[in-house]
């Protein structure tokens, strides 16, 4: 079985099924309710509906970990930005791993929906207090990204840049669509939190707990 996404190419999918390999599509991934629905079609397309509901049932319980931990605390304002300048807005899953992580996202000022192109002067005005850099290929964060922006006279304003809360995530967990985004939840409430949640073991070790 093969299974894509919604952006996967045409052709490439239209290559699969005239081989007759069984395809899998999956149509939307922009929230939890998304990722919870999709593991269930492929428990099911597998035979594993009991694994499926397993897993998800682990991911809620950490979700509600974290919800319980933040939950009296004050939301810093939050910007999830890229080198590229994009940035998560309403819509999308950054955007509620953001508020489930206990922040708050201040693209929604904007009213910006979905995942979108941001000119560095808007992304300065918007005054985030902490700043999360997703930088695809970097496993254990890449310093040097960070230190650029903050050395960067035109950020030097800006509160996040003011407390050093200027952070590299993992994009490859960060970002991904499957429960596995809990981790990210966690990962982001401990830079947004780090007194009321504790730091999580390599990402190694926490995918290797799922296994």
């Amino acid at each position: 079985m093969v299974v894509v996404a919604a952006y996967s190419d045409a052709a490439t999918v239209r290559l699969l099924l005239s081989t007759n390999v069984p395809v899998l599509r999956i149509p939307e991934f922009t929230s939890f309710a998304d990722i919870k629905r999709n593991t269930m079609t492929l428990a099911s397309a597998i035979g594993e509906e009991e694994r499926g509901a397993e897993v998800l049932a682990r991911m809620q319980q950490r979700l509600d970990a974290v919800a319980n931990a933040v939950k009296d605390q004050p939301k810093p304002r939050v910007l999830y930005y890229s080198p590229s300048g994009s940035a998560a807005g309403i819509g999308t899953l950054s955007d509620e791993t953001i508020t489930l992580a206990g922040g708050f996202n201040v693209i929604r000022e904007t009213g910006l929906k979905g995942s979108s192109l941001i000119s560095q002067e808007l992304a300065i005005a918007l005054q985030p207090e902490v700043i999360l850099l997703d930088i695809w290929g970097t496993t254990n964060g890449d310093p040097a990204a960070v230190n650029t922006m903050l050395q960067d006279p035109a950020w030097r304003g800006v509160p996040a840049v003011k407390q050093g809360r200027g952070y590299v995530v993992n994009a490859a967990i960060a970002t991904t669509c499957s429960p596995f985004r809990v981790i990210g939840v966690e990962t982001i409430a401990h830079l947004l939190h780090p007194n009321h949640v504790a730091a999580r073991s390599s990402d190694a070790e926490e995918v290797a707990k799922w296994l």
